[in-house]
C-alpha cells in the first residue's frame, strides 16, 4: 500500500475553488475550440457535426469529476482533506452544507459510488472511503447538514431493492440519452446554419 500520505496544512477554501475553476476553464476553453473548428469544417450535407455535443459532454464530465477525491485525511472532527485532479481540498465539517451520493453503473464488478461533500465555503470532494464516512456521521450529530435519501442510506448502510436500484438505473441513462440527442440537435442546427452563411 506505501504510506499515508497527507497535507502539509489547511487548504484555504479560494485556493481549492479558484484551482478548480481554473482547471474548467480550460476545459471549457478546448470544447469551445472544437466546437468552432466543428461548425468551420465541411462535414457535406448529410453529416453534422460532432463536435459540439462532444465538447459539452467532455466538460460536463471533468467539470463533475473534477472534486474526485482519491485519498482521505481527516483531522479530528473538524477538517477533511481530499487529494484531488486539483491538489488538496479540504473541508470543514463544521460547515457541511450538503451531501449526496453520485453512484454511476459501470463494466464489471466496480461501480463508482462516492460521497459529494460541499461546505458553507462552496468546497466540495467526492469521496469513497470509510474515514469520510464516518467524518460525515460525526457531522451529523453536530449540525443540520441537507442528506439526501441517497446518501443516508450508504451511511445507514441499507441499500434499495434490485427492482428499485435498476429502474433508477434505466431512468440515468434515458436522461442522458435525451440530453445527448438534444446536443446533437444543437449541433446539427448549428451546422446547417454555417453552411448557409
Amino acid at each position: 500500500m506505501g504510506e499515508r500520505q497527507e497535507p502539509s496544512d489547511l487548504v484555504p477554501s479560494a485556493v481549492a475553488r479558484r484551482r478548480g475553476w481554473l482547471l474548467t476553464a480550460a476545459m471549457v476553453a478546448v470544447a469551445a475550440a472544437l466546437s468552432v473548428a466543428g461548425g468551420l469544417a465541411d462535414f457535406g450535407e448529410d453529416e453534422p457535426g460532432v463536435a459540439l455535443p462532444f465538447g459539452s459532454a467532455l466538460v460536463l464530465a471533468f467539470a463533475l469529476f473534477v472534486s474526485f477525491g482519491d485519498k482521505v485525511w481527516v483531522r479530528g472532527d473538524s477538517h477533511l482533506s481530499a487529494k484531488t485532479v486539483t491538489g488538496w481540498r479540504t473541508i470543514d465539517l463544521h460547515a457541511v452544507k450538503r451531501v449526496w451520493r453520485l453512484r454511476l453503473p459501470t463494466e464489471g464488478q466496480a461501480r463508482i459510488d462516492r460521497l459529494v461533500i460541499t461546505d458553507r465555503h462552496r468546497v466540495r470532494v467526492m469521496v469513497d472511503h470509510p474515514d469520510a464516512d464516518q467524518a460525515v456521521r460525526d457531522a451529523l450529530r453536530h449540525s443540520p447538514i441537507a442528506l439526501s435519501k441517497g446518501a443516508r442510506r450508504r451511511l445507514d448502510d441499507e441499500e434499495l431493492p434490485l427492482l428499485v436500484r435498476f429502474v433508477g438505473y434505466v431512468a440515468k441513462l434515458v436522461g442522458m440519452a435525451a440530453g445527448l440527442l438534444f446536443l446533437w440537435f444543437v449541433a446539427y442546427a448549428g451546422a446547417e446554419i454555417v453552411s448557409r452563411m
